[in-house]
């Protein structure tokens, strides 16, 4: 199968802007996999996802999550990590938490945030952890021969056309970055 553009950045960390970029260049792109079949195939250990067939690129979770399978699916793919200061991080998921409910046991949104993070409810130690250990995992496997498959983006920092074209060999485009969120990201700076 012909390689894809994964973005593996962990929830809260600018996938939506990504997403967003991503849609402006021009790429099929989806944010978030939540639907029913997704969850099918990933409880039976089943990568080869069928809505990614019709994707060029894909984030948020459980992109972030099976990184190591996709490459297996689609060798040679690239791969976007993006990445933000860490307690920055932690106070945008405690706004996200703050917003919604505990998921429904069984529903997409619990077997996705268990993935992720080994629970249904925000834990600060918890999530520092996977934070950093994925970040370190990803910096592991995408070492050696796979580095250049990798590109580490911090657009809550500024980094954006110019970094991710350069990545992908596509010309920036004239119209601003689009910095989804950003308002709520100076905000939780002071959180």
């Amino acid at each position: 199968m012909p390689g894809k553009i994964f973005g593996i950045g962990l929830p809260k960390t600018g996938t939506t802007s990504i997403h967003k970029a991503m849609t402006i260049l021009g790429f099929t792109s989806q944010h978030y996999f939540g639907d029913a079949r997704t969850i099918e195939q990933l409880r039976l250990a089943d990568y080869d996802l069928d809505v990614l067939r019709r994707l060029e690129f894909a984030c948020d979770l459980p992109i972030p999550l099976i990184y190591r399978q996709l490459e297996d699916v689609y060798p040679g793919s690239k791969y976007i990590l993006t990445e933000r200061d860490i307690d920055s991080w932690l106070a945008s998921q405690i706004r996200a938490t703050r917003k919604r409910s505990t998921p429904n046991l069984g529903s997409p949104r619990s077997f996705l945030r268990a993935l992720a993070y080994g629970c249904d409810v925000y834990h600060e130690g918890r999530y520092r952890c996977i934070y950093r250990d994925h970040l370190a995992q990803v910096d592991d496997f995408f070492s050696g021969a796979r580095k250049l498959q990798l590109l580490r983006i911090n657009v809550t920092k500024g980094q954006g056309w110019t970094t991710l074209c350069r990545f992908l060999d596509r010309p920036e485009p004239s119209v601003p970055f689009p910095h989804a969120n950003k308002g709520v990201a100076l905000e939780e700076s002071r959180f």
